[in-house]
Formats: structure tokens, C-alpha cells, sequence
């Protein structure tokens, strides 16, 4: 199923595209400390739990890489709408 591969890589090029329209750079660099370390805690987190996890439930330590990868790239996403639905992260 090739086309499926085609349509997966797209979908990833709007969502990037799209997100990049949402961040203002201004902000960004005025706050740099703080968010380099909201993203920084957000992703090395749940990667380094995935991976004593699953390498406690018997799975190989390349296996608990891919897996805490996965995990963790995609809690970056969740973080961030949590964060903004506080109201701890604002739109200015």
C-alpha cells in the first residue's frame, strides 16, 4: 500500500505547515528559557519512562528506543494544548 505512505507524509507536511504558521518568533525568543525547557521536560520525560518501562516488561533496548520515540513525539502535541487549554501558555 504505497499510496498510504504517500497520504501519511503529506498529512505530516500540512501539520508542519500549519503549526508554523502559529508560532511567533518575537515570543518565542522572549521566553526562550521557559520554553526550551517546557519542551525539553515534555519530550525527555515520557521518553525516559517509556524505555525503563518497557525495558522492565522484557522488551530489547533498541525496541525501547523506537518505543519511547514514538511516545514522546507525540506527547509534545498533548503538552502543548493542555498547557494552552490552563491557561498557562498565552496567545499574544
Amino acid at each position: 500500500m504505497p499510496w498510504l505512505l504517500y497520504f501519511s507524509f503529506f498529512g505530516i507536511l500540512c501539520i508542519m505547515f500549519l503549526a508554523g504558521f502559529e508560532v511567533d518568533t518575537k515570543i518565542l525568543n522572549l521566553h526562550l528559557r521557559k520554553n526550551l525547557f517546557i519542551g525539553f521536560s515534555s519530550f525527555m520525560t515520557p521518553y525516559l519512562i517509556v524505555i525503563i518501562v518497557s525495558m522492565f516488561m522484557g522488551i530489547s533496548f533498541r525496541e525501547s528506543l523506537v518505543l519511547g520515540t514514538a511516545l514522546s513525539t507525540t506527547s509534545l502535541a498533548i503538552v502543548f494544548f493542555v498547557l494552552r487549554q490552563a491557561g498557562l501558555i498565552r496567545s499574544e
